[in-house]
């Protein structure tokens, strides 16, 4: 592939042309699409950042055979309609209770939290569960996915403290090299 910098930036317009084009070419009018909805705008900064933000945190501690509350709590950047928090995926540990939480709106910046339960397995060493957030915006459903990874024996690293050249405190951890 060819990689001169007048090539790169020449495909670069050519796709944020494309991008910005492709929202205006479905639309019924300047303004609104065939269904009626506000047509996306390209202003060119590139800013990209998701209207969902979601955090997921345990309230009891991770321990095997033990059951697990798990907190999921979305904000939005902009008021957002009716939606759900759905546990999609255990990751090999049992859900104990509900598995999909719904909520009728999500006002801008006020977060809204579910709870939902986990049973971590007797064995096995990380546990992946899957979280999804959907909720209806103004072009249509928003969606956005979380994880938390359960790891009754904690981490495999250990940490330690240490300062850094400029003084800071940090964490680190050994290190092995890994040869084939």
């Amino acid at each position: 592939m060819i990689s001169h910098p007048t090539i790169r930036s020449t495909r670069a317009a050519f796709a944020a042309l494309l991008l910005c084009g492709a929202a205006t070419a479905v639309s019924a009018s300047p303004t609104q699409t065939a269904v009626g909805r506000p047509v996306p705008t390209c202003d060119g900064t590139a800013a990209v950042h998701h209207p969902l933000q979601v955090r997921v945190q345990a309230l009891d501690p991770v321990r095997r055979g033990a059951t697990v509350r798990l907190r999921v709590t979305a904000t939005a950047a902009r008021p957002l309609g009716a939606g759900a928090v759905t546990l999609v995926h255990a990751g090999g540990a049992r859900v104990r209770g509900t598995a999909r939480e719904t909520f009728r709106s999500l006002p801008a910046g006020t977060p809204r939290s579910a709870d939902f339960a986990v049973e971590v397995p007797a064995t096995g060493h990380r546990f992946l569960v899957q979280f999804q957030v959907r909720a209806e915006g103004g072009a249509g459903a928003l969606t956005r996915g979380a994880a938390f990874n359960l790891m009754p024996d904690g981490p495999v690293e250990h940490l330690h403290a240490a300062t850094a050249g400029n003084g800071a405190p940090l964490l680190e951890t050994s290190a092995t090299r890994v040869t084939p």
